[in-house]
């Protein structure tokens, strides 16, 4: 919902990674009015399951990148994130 802006993005995001990875560890590393920066720390049963769907974890998270930023725009917010290892570095700053 594009009236939800950027603090309805970021909540959101926050919601969703909790839906998607359950079992992961997501920690808020530093937050403002414009910007958050979180990782999220993936258990190994979760990286080991992507062979099952015929894709590697890199893959994956290169197709999530892909969609949240174009996401990310239309809410006014821009998207980043880095992948090392098992823990996924989000920053989402207002524009």
């Amino acid at each position: 919902n594009k009236e939800n802006g950027f603090n309805g993005f970021v909540n959101g995001m926050l919601y969703i990674s909790k839906a998607f990875f359950p079992k992961s560890t997501i920690e808020i590393l530093d937050q403002s009015e414009t910007s958050i920066k979180f990782r999220i720390v993936f258990v190994p049963e979760f990286i080991k399951s992507f062979p099952n769907y015929n894709v590697t974890f890199d893959e994956y998270f290169e197709f999530w990148n892909g969609i949240t930023v174009i996401i990310g725009e239309y809410m006014g917010a821009e998207y980043t994130q880095e992948l090392k290892g098992d823990t996924l570095y989000v920053t989402i700053m207002k524009k």
